[in-house]
């Protein structure tokens, strides 16, 4: 007889309790009373098609040429400015491929170099859409690929 109160206080206690703390637990994605709902974010990403190549800058003409190829993502505030980027996709193009052109071999070569080429593409971009569309849609510029000869 005890074993079987035990079982049937067991399950009564499996039954009530998980039921009762999903009555005061908010819901995924609600706040608790009292708390503001923290807003998700709308990122999106844009992937320009196909990889920037150009030469890079050569100081000496009889130096050897050296190359940079670049797979750009964009990273966009809202999912909906995708169609926006799309339509500027030549402009951004040539923004990048003015950066990247301008460098020399030593600043493509190195880590440090590489990623200020990074934010350099990313402060131009976000200063041409601005200009252009009255709102800079791209929140950040990453690389996917960085390859250099």
């Amino acid at each position: 007889m005890r074993r079987y109160l035990m079982i049937l206080l067991s399950t009564l206690a499996l039954a009530v309790f998980p039921a009762h703390a999903a009555e005061e637990a908010p819901a995924e994605g609600e706040a608790a009373e009292g708390e503001a709902a923290a807003p998700q974010p709308d990122i999106a990403y844009y992937t320009m098609q196909p990889d920037f190549v150009t030469n890079v800058a050569t100081p000496n003409p009889s130096d050897r040429l050296h190359y940079v190829r670049v797979r750009v993502c964009l990273m966009l505030a809202n999912e909906n400015d995708k169609e926006l980027v799309a339509g500027m996709e030549p402009a951004i193009q040539d923004t990048v491929m003015t950066v990247l052109g301008s460098k020399d071999f030593t600043q493509v070569a190195s880590a440090d170099g590489r990623e200020k080429i990074r934010i350099e593409c990313r402060d131009k971009i976000m200063s041409m859409l601005q200009d252009k569309l009255g709102s800079a849609v791209v929140q950040d510029v990453l690389f996917l690929s960085y390859m250099f000869q």
